[in-house]
């Protein structure tokens, strides 16, 4: 049975990346990475067992809370235990939030709409492709 922990370091050498992150999510794959992502604010994991489901938490800076998520390519059957206790995590939050998701990737979109969301800009990113802003203000708390 699956559960969600709060994340180690290793638990992100354990996933299988879903296709749509694969390249994205390759070098952060890592105990470096995991390190410094703990350090940057909560994190957690979805396990059972050996298998690691997916990844994600919140880097704090001094005025907004970053979300970011790796989620394996079999994290589908876990994807509602994963949603509720992200918008659990979501609403503890004070600090407005963003978090970026690939323009057209409909999976990411309608995850961060379901994390109550919404699309603020689309820009290109530090790899050439183009991402939605998905943000939630302070005031829409």
């Amino acid at each position: 049975m699956a559960r969600i922990v709060s994340l180690r370091p290793w638990h992100l050498r354990l996933i299988d990346p879903q296709a749509e992150q694969v390249i994205h999510a390759a070098p952060q794959l890592n105990e470096e990475f995991g390190e410094a992502v703990i350090a940057a604010g909560p994190a957690w994991a979805c396990v059972d067992g050996a298998r690691v489901y997916g990844a994600g938490g919140f880097v704090f800076e001094d005025w907004r809370a970053v979300a970011w998520a790796i989620l394996g390519q079999c994290a589908g059957r876990q994807m509602m235990a994963m949603t509720r206790m992200a918008r659990r995590e979501v609403a503890r939050i004070t600090l407005p939030i963003e978090a970026y998701v690939r323009d057209e990737f409909a999976a990411g979109e309608r995850w961060a709409k379901l994390l109550g969301l919404s699309l603020e800009s689309s820009g290109v990113g530090p790899n050439g492709i183009m991402y939605g802003k998905w943000v939630r203000n302070v005031d829409a708390a």
